[in-house]
């Protein structure tokens, strides 16, 4: 049962050109010491809530309506569903599919899996393909996705302004809204497909893009820090006689990767943390796996990593790692996996999705792993939580009606509400509107 859990949760969330690219600067010092191994004790510089403490009750002083956008699927093609991105507000109403992603609609169903708003809520970073493609006999979707690449949308134009070619997993902006710092593959935008992506950050005024790194393995899921002063990615290796289909082999190997940052600048790569977790590419497409996530202070990072000994599939944990000290803190421990870890806005709790209960379930935590508490409380799939940024509701994934619906609820787990709209299933991680 939790291994078919997890699998349709993979399932329903696997994914799948700016000009003037400068070279990396050379300056880059990576440090001489190794990484800190995860392990079990407490960091002293964390400030945890006490055991006793409980997930706050919204304020009964009314709050304007918060907007979220997510991707569904509204019908079936000939031989694929359709993709398009929808906004609703916070109380489930308003649903909507804007007609600025009509084009990507009908491309093989991969349009719009990351869905990165920039801080000023100007602009919206997101995946997908434009273009449709004679398939002829061929029936996988790759034939429909030649252009696949990141979109960027300026709102303030109603125009998509940047597309940049064969981008792999999410981007991340800066804090000023100005930069995007994306994971490439260069040997796919030259006529091959690696899977092997570097990190550049491309300047949205610009569109010119500097390399930031340049190394064999694969450099994904950046993350920008809140005070815009780091960049966190992943650092994975891949392993393609073992890890092309998980069912060929072991996971251990396979889904261990590198937790580093790096200055915006290019200076001061640092390795953090491993092994840690990460979902190894099926047939090379690399799955929305939730990227390293800031503490809202910039100072910890939650990841997820494996339980020693036990099968990666169902044993995956959250821990929290000090970027000054390299400490780690690992805050689950079950013989079940606990994923997707997500910081509230006042830094407080950790909301987060565990098999513990013999199904999905979203989880509020305090930060220190004390007092986890079960919110959605179903026995249907819920996953993919998103916190809103007052912090007074939670958007998340579930299976509890035909296909699977966005829902919405208090941040205490009340009135959980759908989301409104002619879709079949939700098929991205819903994210706020700044």
């Amino acid at each position: 049962m939790k291994k078919m859990c997890m699998a349709i949760l993979i399932m329903f969330l696997t994914a799948c050109q700016a000009s003037g690219t400068v070279s990396a600067p050379t300056n880059q010092t990576e440090i001489s010491s190794p990484a800190v191994v995860l392990t079990l004790f407490p960091s002293p510089t964390l400030t945890p809530l006490t055991s006793s403490s409980t997930i706050a009750s919204p304020s009964q002083t009314p709050t304007p309506v918060e907007r979220l956008s997510f991707t569904v699927a509204t019908r079936f093609n000939e031989m694929f569903f359709d993709t398009v991105i929808a906004l609703a507000n916070s109380d489930g109403t308003g649903f909507e599919t804007p007609s600025l992603f009509e084009p990507f609609r009908n491309t093989g169903g991969v349009s719009g899996r990351h869905l990165v708003w920039s801080p000023d809520g100007r602009y919206l970073a997101f995946d997908g393909a434009d273009k449709i493609f004679d398939c002829g006999e061929q029936t996988s979707g790759d034939c429909t996705t030649t252009n696949y690449g990141t979109f960027l949308v300026d709102f303030s134009q109603g125009l998509i302004i940047e597309y940049i070619e064969s981008t792999l997993t999410n981007s991340s902006w800066s804090p000023d809204s100005q930069r995007l710092v994306l994971s490439i593959d260069e040997k796919q935008s030259s006529g091959g497909k690696s899977y092997v992506g570097d990190l550049f950050i491309l300047d949205v005024m610009s569109g010119q893009k500097t390399q930031l790194t340049n190394d064999p393995s694969s450099d994904l899921y950046p993350a920008w820090s809140p005070d815009g002063q780091w960049i966190a990615f992943i650092r994975f290796t891949p392993h393609p006689d073992r890890c092309t289909l998980p069912s060929t082999g072991s996971f251990d190997d396979c889904d261990n990767a590198s937790l580093y940052m790096i200055r915006p600048d290019g200076t001061d790569l640092k390795l953090l943390a491993e092994p840690i977790h990460v979902e190894a590419p099926v047939d090379g497409r690399h799955k929305p796996y939730n990227a390293p996530n800031w503490s809202p202070d910039s100072q910890w990072l939650a990841i997820m990593v494996e339980s020693a000994g036990l099968p990666s599939l169902i044993s995956q944990e959250i821990a929290l790692v000090n970027i000054a000290t390299g400490d780690s803190q690992r805050l689950t421990d079950n013989p079940v996996w606990d994923v997707f870890p997500t910081w509230s806005p006042d830094g407080k709790y950790l909301a987060f999705v565990s098999g513990r209960d013999g199904n999905d379930e979203i989880y509020v935590m305090n930060i220190d792993g004390t007092n986890p508490v079960n919110l959605s409380q179903n026995p249907a799939l819920d996953f993919a939580p998103a916190w809103s940024p007052s912090g007074n509701h939670i958007a998340f994934i579930s299976s509890r009606e035909a296909g699977h619906k966005l829902y919405i609820m208090n941040a205490d787990g009340t009135s959980q509400t759908r989301v409104n709209g002619e879709y079949l299933s939700v098929i991205s991680r819903p994210s706020w509107l700044p």
